[in-house]
Parts: C-alpha cells; sequence; structure tokens
C-alpha cells in the first residue's frame, strides 16, 4: 500500500473511531442498515414500495428509524433509476410522516414524478395543500435538478393554485424566482413570451 493510501486509511479510520466514540447517530444508523444487509432490505420498505396496505404506526415507526436524509438518497436513487413507480410511492409516504414529511423534497420528488407520469389531476389535488411559500422553495429547489420544461409545468400549476384560492401573496415571488433563474425561456428569438 503506498504512504498517501495508508495515510488515508489512518485518517479514515481515526474519523470513525471518533463519530462511533461520540456515538453518532448517522454512524449507527449506517451501520444498523448495513447489518440488515443493506438499504434496500427491510420488509417494511419493500411493502412500501410496492404499494402494499401497511398499518400507518408500523410504516411510521419504519420511517422514524433513520433519518429523513437516508430515505432522500433513496428516492433520488429511484429516480435516477428511472424506477418512478417505486419512487412516487416512497416519496409520497415519507411526505405524510410527521417528522420526513418536513423536508420539502419528498413533496417535491413526488410532485415532479407525478408531472412526469402525466398525471395532471393527481398532481393539482396534492399542490392544493401547499401554501405559498412552500411553493416558491419547491420550485427553486427543483431548478437545479429539472428541466427547463419541468419547472415551467410546476410553475403554471402552482400559479394556477394560488390564483384560484385568491392568495397570491407569493405569486409575485414565484414569478420573480422563475423569472430571474429562466430568462431564456421566455425569450426566444427577439419575442419575449409572458403567462402573467
Amino acid at each position: 500500500m503506498s504512504t498517501r493510501r495508508h495515510k488515508e486509511a489512518v485518517l479514515t479510520q481515526e474519523c470513525f473511531s471518533q463519530l462511533e466514540r461520540h456515538q453518532n447517530i448517522h454512524l449507527l444508523q449506517v451501520g444498523q442498515i448495513i447489518r440488515e444487509k443493506g438499504p434496500w432490505t427491510n420488509p417494511i420498505l419493500q411493502a412500501i414500495l410496492k404499494d402494499s396496505q401497511l398499518p400507518r404506526d408500523e410504516v411510521d415507526r419504519y420511517l422514524s428509524s433513520e433519518v429523513p436524509v437516508f430515505f432522500e438518497l433513496r428516492v433520488r436513487y429511484l429516480l435516477s433509476s428511472e424506477m418512478f413507480t417505486e419512487a412516487v410511492v416512497l416519496a409520497k409516504t415519507c411526505s405524510q410522516h410527521p417528522v420526513a414529511g418536513r423536508h420539502l423534497f419528498f413533496r417535491q420528488a413526488y410532485l415532479t414524478c407525478l408531472l412526469k407520469a402525466s398525471l395532471p389531476r393527481h398532481m393539482h389535488e396534492e399542490m392544493s395543500d401547499i401554501d405559498g411559500k412552500d411553493a416558491v422553495d419547491i420550485v427553486c429547489n427543483t431548478e437545479s435538478e429539472e428541466s427547463d420544461e419541468t419547472l415551467l409545468a410546476l410553475c403554471t400549476a402552482f400559479l394556477s393554485q394560488q390564483l384560484h384560492r385568491e392568495t397570491c401573496t407569493a405569486c409575485g415571488e414565484a414569478r420573480h424566482c422563475l423569472y430571474t433563474s429562466h430568462r431564456s425561456v421566455f425569450y426566444t428569438g427577439g419575442d419575449m413570451y409572458c403567462m402573467w
């Protein structure tokens, strides 16, 4: 082993020892996941991914057993593997959990999957209880991960929801976020297209 690799191995072991000594919750959870033979083997997770009906308290207990970022990583993996059905189910389940549901990523992923699956009616139903601030946050977070067309469709749907509710205090913020982030979408060949 080269001197550099040996130093890296020693440093990694020292870091691991420090985290272990301080009972780092994330390290303990990763250790538990590894002991369970990987991040996909839990029977409750398998049932969730198959959209099986489980008692809500069982699902909540399982989702509480790990930090939300571990479920976010699973959803991201499913999306990147184009396993949209499983991603939709897991994202929706996480978005309904009392703790994980506070992370807008799960709503964002769920709505994006519904949009990509051409289920606009379901998407609009799910958007109906999202307030303007969360809508703006979802749009701005989606910006770096999705195409302009997907982002524009989400913006249009959110703005439409806000206008229907007549609570358009966040509409100006959403327009500003959309416009400043995607000016090129609105300018084509010297013409400006405005949807407002």
